[in-house]
């Protein structure tokens, strides 16, 4: 199981989040001073590989990597990438979901993870949720039709294949 939140402060992109939520399915997770820390051997990572993975060119996975570095959510120290992981906006997920969400990502985008993370959360009211509400949590105009549309498609695969009840 990680912990992994649905929202970061700072200017992250949704390929930003993408190679975040990459990076903590293949980390490993301890505690550190109370705060929960990931690291990856960066020797053990293949970036062609990844970005392959992740539909994304090499550019954009090193520009995503320098852009979480910049906004400290990733760190770099003796070859060791740390990911600190905040308990604001924390969502437990079992690895293997993470997984799999990440492969949909290529139909249904980043969001995707967000938005299974948001309704995993602890933050989360139960009887107040709407696709408004779900894009404001995920930092998005909530007038904007385009992620409204994109919010419900995200909703219907993850009702449909059980990973959620029915929206």
């Amino acid at each position: 199981i990680l912990y992994i939140p649905y929202n970061i402060q700072g200017k992250i992109t949704l390929k930003n989040f993408l190679v975040y939520y990459y990076l903590l399915s293949i980390s490993k997770q301890e505690k550190v001073n109370g705060l929960l820390k990931h690291k990856i051997n960066i020797n053990s990572i293949n970036i062609s590989s990844i970005s392959k993975i992740l539909n994304i060119s090499r550019v954009t996975f090193y520009d995503a990597i320098k852009n979480l570095k910049i906004n400290n959510i990733i760190s770099e120290n003796n070859n060791i990438y740390t990911i600190a992981v905040s308990p604001l906006h924390l969502a437990c997920v079992e690895l293997n979901i993470l997984k799999r969400l990440l492969q949909e990502q290529k139909n249904y985008g980043t969001d995707l993870i967000r938005v299974y993370a948001y309704l995993n959360s602890n933050n989360m009211d139960d009887y107040n949720i709407t696709v408004t509400k779900i894009m404001e949590e995920l930092g998005h105009n909530k007038h904007d039709n385009k992620y409204h549309i994109k919010i419900n498609n995200c909703l219907s695969f993850l009702s449909k294949n059980n990973f959620i009840s029915k929206f």
